[in-house]
């Protein structure tokens, strides 16, 4: 099935503003080696654009900041409570200060592309939601940033939003029906690992500051002077080196295949359940129907042949699904890193070896000379 972005497909980019983007940046290159959290401020223009005017950060820790899913859900949910509390005091007093006080996302900074989990997932539910109003018109958006990456000399920064399809499961599977429940889950397994994230094209206002600011980082020794007039130049950018970086991803996509196949073992858990569960409710209708007919020939009112207060009736929900999805994403996240990095690396290889030809000295012309 193709994924349904019918409610947000008026949003067709995303534009940060200067001072949003480098607070984004500070933020999350000065919680490192922590990831960090914060709400995004701005307006919706009405045709077709969300405009992100300026940020503000998330106490430590708040807003799965941080977190990982080893902890209590106690203290995520305290965390999520806390953040919350400190969104709307600080809009608050934004709206005080007669400045952006319209919140349109979130913004997340994650390690090496490792951002889609369930955690994740379920706050951008909530934000989404919150933020959309129930309007089914796309106004808000989750950014995600990676210092790590940004550090190699590319700012790796995202604009993401849910599918409808995937909101409306995500709807089915918090709301309390039971049969609802399995009738997601079943939907789950028709859904492809492109029906759960869209990613929005994003643009930079002020582009001319940033020129100027790549070009001052770049100025070495302006007319040869020295001290207060020499800029340093960091020359990672320019490292021909990509081990380290392949070697971390690829290591991530193992261990997520791991947790694939720890999904998969889920999914063979819940099936063996299933039918266990299965034979003991046949078991326990066959035993009430024998006492039915007993009861009929005392002149009894016949019992119910499901009884719901029984552990052995109890749905059963499968959540390898969701999972396995997820971990399916995160494993084609990490391919397309790898791709994309290993890109690049062979352009820097061939900008060097045709400068090392151009440089190269004729030998038969040499040759001639002697």
């Amino acid at each position: 099935m193709e994924p349904s972005v019918s409610g947000a497909a008026a949003l067709n980019k995303v534009t940060i503003s200067s001072v949003a983007l480098l607070k984004i940046v500070q933020h999350g290159t000065r919680a490192l080696p922590e990831l960090c959290a914060g709400c995004l401020l701005g307006l919706d223009d009405g045709v077709g654009g969300l405009e992100v005017t300026d940020c503000f950060a998330y106490p430590s820790g708040s807003s799965g900041a941080g977190l990982t899913a080893d902890e209590d859900d106690d203290e995520n949910a305290q965390n999520e409570s806390d953040a919350a509390e400190f969104r709307d005091d600080m809009l608050k007093l934004l709206r005080d200060c007669n400045m952006d006080d319209l919140c349109v996302g979130w913004y997340r900074s994650v390690n090496m592309g490792d951002w889609c989990n369930l955690n994740l997932v379920e706050q951008q539910f909530e934000h989404q939601e919150d933020c959309d109003q129930g309007t089914g018109k796309a106004k808000s958006c989750l950014i995600v940033y990676d210092p790590f990456q940004t550090e190699k000399g590319v700012l790796a920064i995202k604009a993401l939003r849910l599918t409808d399809a995937f909101m409306e499961v995500m709807r089915v599977r918090s709301s309390a029906d039971a049969r609802a429940v399995l009738a997601s889950d079943s939907a789950l397994s028709k859904f492809k690992i492109s029906d759960i994230f869209y990613e929005i094209p994003v643009e930079f206002t002020d582009s001319s500051t940033f020129s100027r600011l790549a070009l001052t980082e770049l100025q070495v020794g302006r007319s040869g002077k020295t001290g207060a007039d020499t800029l340093e130049t960091g020359l990672d950018r320019l490292v021909l080196s990509t081990d380290p970086y392949l070697e971390k991803n690829v290591a991530f996509a193992i261990e997520e295949l791991e947790s694939l196949q720890e999904e998969q073992q889920k999914a063979a858990q819940y099936q063996k359940n299933l039918a266990r569960q299965k034979q003991q409710q046949d078991a326990w209708i066959a035993q009430r129907k024998q006492e039915n007919i007993l009861r009929l020939e005392r002149g009894e009112e016949p019992l119910p042949l499901r009884d719901p207060t029984n552990p052995i009736f109890k749905t059963l929900r499968d959540s390898s699904k969701l999972g396995s999805l997820l971990v399916r994403k995160q494993v084609d996240i990490f391919c397309e890193q790898i791709n994309e990095w290993s890109a690049q690396s062979f352009e820097k290889l061939f900008l060097l070896s045709a400068v090392q030809h151009q440089n190269q000295v004729p030998t038969t012309g040499a040759s001639s000379n002697m």
